[in-house]
């Protein structure tokens, strides 16, 4: 009944796996579903990169087009996401997240690199992400045909603000000061972090 289609290549060894792991294997997708004589509910996680010119850009570009023909042939109700820099527990550190790298580090007391404090990132939580697919699962108003769904509400943040507000979760544990946790931003940024800590990290003594 419905198709979520979260696969993708997004670091390759070789530009290639671009095309290969984005676009031909959400071809291949559409082709199944064609063969099965099946029109499913599709949804489809993209990028904002999409828009761009670069190997991934196009190679997700490419993906959507391939589902925007399954849908008008079909009558399938297609949706897509075009998603910003994710964030949440449990993502790699020193892949494509400078939050998970960030707070990785920092958790262990490991140098971060910090080029620009003043390059402002545009964020969004994975709770939101999944909360935003799963309502799409549960649709019931059937929408034939391709469209973008809603962009997801995130954060703005600077790079050395993002650093130094990460440090300021590693510090509380001497300071005994914590962040302010009524913004959102700051309590989605520490149950990240939390993530990263060692089993044996996860308690410490009160002087």
């Amino acid at each position: 009944d419905i198709v979520v289609h979260l696969a993708g290549v997004n670091r390759p060894k070789n530009t290639d796996e671009y095309m290969r792991g984005n676009a031909e294997f959400t071809q291949a997708i559409c082709k199944l579903l064609r063969e099965a004589k099946r029109k499913p509910k599709v949804i489809m996680s993209s990028s904002i990169q999409a828009e761009l010119d670069n190997p991934y850009g196009i190679s997700k570009r490419l993906a959507e087009e391939e589902l925007r023909k399954f849908a008008d042939e079909s009558g399938a109700e297609v949706v897509v996401f075009r998603f910003k820099n994710i964030f949440g527990k449990w993502s790699r550190p020193n892949y494509n997240s400078v939050v998970a790298t960030f707070c990785h580090n920092i958790a262990r007391d490991l140098p971060i690199t910090v080029m620009d404090p003043d390059k402002e990132l545009e964020l969004v939580y994975v709770d939101d992400v999944v909360t935003a697919i799963v309502s799409e699962i549960d649709g019931k108003d059937i929408e034939p045909g391709f469209r973008f769904a809603e962009e997801i509400e995130g954060f703005t943040v600077r790079l050395g603000d993002l650093a130094a507000t990460i440090q300021e979760f590693r510090d509380s544990r001497s300071s005994c000061v914590l962040s302010e946790f009524s913004d959102r931003f700051t309590a989605c940024l520490y149950a990240t972090y939390l993530s990263y800590l060692d089993d044996n990290d996860l308690a410490y003594d009160l002087e």
